[in-house]
């Protein structure tokens, strides 16, 4: 329960003051005063209105945030109703008080009434106070303070806000399933096989889930790593790859094809020929011994031309594959 936030009378606030100072002021509760009245608490109280009972065995602690704990007992036979209670020091001085519209507690004459109470004070010096006998004391636990905590529940815990409650195992899990809900992928450098309950490897199947509310497919990210998904490639999406194809278009050839063409020519030769006579005697004259041609000196014209290539490609194959390290995915399911 939260914590009651008591009023300090004026005459309690003297009397902490006084034993901040050093004065032999004595701050023991000794006594819990009840009240079935519906009363307004103000420190300007000297005595609690409508008291019908005091009860003495009081055992408290102080456990910390300006906090007491206080449980009163009173195995008496009789019944009553407590809608406000006020704290009675050693010397009768009424301390603090707390009163509400509605019932705080109602005993019957068969029982025993244990009630514990966890008390506020407007101030940090209640080191101060002292209480009774604490064999049957079961303070709330503190950041300080050993005790009884009350366990949280599910919805609770998946609130994060309180902080007087504790989780049970239950609850952290619900915790733990709210902040990683399923969907949610983490690398993992483990072995296949041994994949943590609640996980799967993410390698394109459909398991079941964990919360058993149907199937859940996994994206099969072997081989692939995550990016930021877009409107061109949406969450699923996949594309890339390990190489690349490099391709350069219309290129010509490396060795062209040239055909070179020599101008026809002419070479005329001349004979001039002679008459041969022969005499009576036998004897001859202008009688052609030889011939000799002579090739004046000339030039033939020659034409290259280089033929026109087809346009080609040329590919080569590089790899783009960054330098990696394998790791699992594994899908929370």
């Amino acid at each position: 329960m939260s914590a009651l936030k008591l009023i300090l009378t004026d005459a309690g606030m003297e009397r902490f003051t006084a034993a901040q100072l050093g004065n032999p002021i004595d701050l023991t509760v000794a006594a819990i005063g009840l009240t079935a009245q519906d009363f307004y608490a103000a420190p300007t109280l000297t005595s609690l209105p409508g008291e019908f009972r005091r009860v003495t065995a009081v055992s408290g602690s102080v456990v910390g945030d300006n906090t007491a704990h206080i449980v009163m007992r009173d195995d008496a036979e009789i019944g009553y109703t407590v809608r406000g209670f006020g704290l009675i020091l050693a010397d009768g001085t009424l301390l603090a008080a707390y009163g509400q519209s509605t019932p705080i507690v109602e005993k019957s004459t068969a029982v025993t009434l244990h009630l514990p109470l966890d008390l506020a004070f407007p101030t940090a010096a209640i080191d101060k106070l002292t209480f009774g006998d604490a064999n049957f004391l079961n303070p709330p636990a503190t950041t300080t303070k050993k005790g009884v905590v009350e366990l949280a529940t599910i919805t609770e815990a998946r609130a994060g806000a309180d902080s007087t409650r504790v989780p049970p195992v239950a609850a952290v899990q619900a915790m733990l399933e709210q902040r990683l809900p399923a969907g949610v992928i983490l690398q993992w450098f483990g072995d296949v096989d041994t994949v943590p309950a609640g996980w799967a490897l993410c390698d394109g199947r459909s398991v079941d889930r964990a919360d058993g509310n149907g199937k859940i497919a996994t994206p099969d990210m072997r081989g692939r790593t995550a990016v930021g998904a877009t409107a061109e490639a949406p969450a699923g999406a996949t594309f890339g790859a390990t190489s690349r194809d490099l391709t350069t278009s219309k290129a010509g050839a490396h060795t062209p094809v040239a055909t070179i063409t020599i101008d026809a020519i002419a070479t005329g030769v001349s004979i001039g020929t002679t008459t041969r006579n022969v005499d009576a005697g036998g004897s001859a004259n202008g009688v052609i011994t030889s011939v000799s041609v002579n090739d004046p000196t000339h030039t033939h014209g020659a034409h290259a031309a280089v033929e026109a290539v087809p346009s080609h490609d040329h590919t080569a194959t590089i790899d783009v594959t960054q330098p990696s390290l394998s790791l699992n995915y594994i899908m929370k399911i």
